[in-house]
């Protein structure tokens, strides 16, 4: 069968406009929706086996919904390129930490979910070789968010603390901390070497604050002190409780401090 996308690549239209795919899901809207048990069992009917096994393990109906829906939001992204619906789960396998991946690398992509949001981000454009996206609910706990910077002091490099504590109130502080975490777990994600990086080798120079409505390009980010220039960040404000960021690991490196 040929897929739009195949089609797409025959006429020239991929190389020209590769598609770039943002999607946020919002848990408390979709568990309001009308008939919403009716539709779960539905949602429930149309991903694999394993994956239903996979969103039983959760203890928590907010984590099982979000399991469920990352693997719905993954198989729509397959329809948008004009795959069939059932041909999908065929197109995707996990790497050796368990990241999804499509089979024939045309579409990179990555999911995530935390507090109320389940986020996609996806792209087929050839200079990107990999992608990640990671969430953070905004969560001012008990903890003073001073308090929590400081007792993190393996998770961030001397020159984020300073950062982070340079901002004025606790609200502020909290802000930052999620942003910080937002964007090394991008490069984990989108790297796949996960948390067992040490994190501290990770520093992130933030250009510019990260206004509603807005998406900010311009973070730099450094490992072991050095510049890395094949990463490019997206970094948003999903509504005033979640921040979000995107890593992208291109092919063409340039340096754009």
């Amino acid at each position: 069968m040929t897929s739009a996308l195949d089609e797409r690549k025959e006429s020239g239209e991929l190389m020209m406009s590769p598609l770039s795919i943002r999607w946020a899901i919002r848990l408390r809207k979709t568990s309001s929706l009308p008939h919403f048990e009716s539709l779960f069992r539905q949602a429930i009917l149309s991903i694999s086996a394993s994956d239903v096994h996979t969103q039983r393990r959760f203890h928590f109906a907010d984590d099982a919904l979000a399991c469920v829906l990352g693997r719905l939001a993954t198989r729509r992204l397959f329809s948008e390129v004009g795959m069939e619906w059932n041909e999908s789960p065929s197109r995707i396998s996990r790497d050796e930490r368990g990241k999804p991946r499509d089979i024939r690398n045309e579409i990179k992509f990555n999911v995530s979910h935390q507090g109320d949001l389940v986020v996609l981000a996806a792209t087929t454009d050839t200079t990107v070789s990999d992608i990640g996206v990671d969430v953070m609910c905004i969560d001012q706990d008990k903890e003073e968010a001073a308090t929590r910077i400081l007792r993190l002091k393996d998770a961030f490099t001397e020159y984020e603390r300073r950062t982070m504590l340079a901002k004025n109130g606790n609200e502020e502080r909290w802000r930052s901390f999620y942003r910080h975490w937002c964007l090394k777990e991008a490069v984990l994600k989108s790297t796949g070497k996960g948390i067992s990086e040490d994190l501290k080798k990770l520093e992130f120079h933030l250009k510019e604050e990260v206004e509603q409505n807005t998406v900010v390009y311009s973070t730099e980010y450094y490992q072991d002190g050095e510049y890395q220039k094949n990463f490019i960040f997206e970094e948003s404000n999903i509504g005033s409780d979640h921040v979000a960021a995107v890593g992208k690991i291109v092919n063409k490196r340039f340096d754009r401090r």
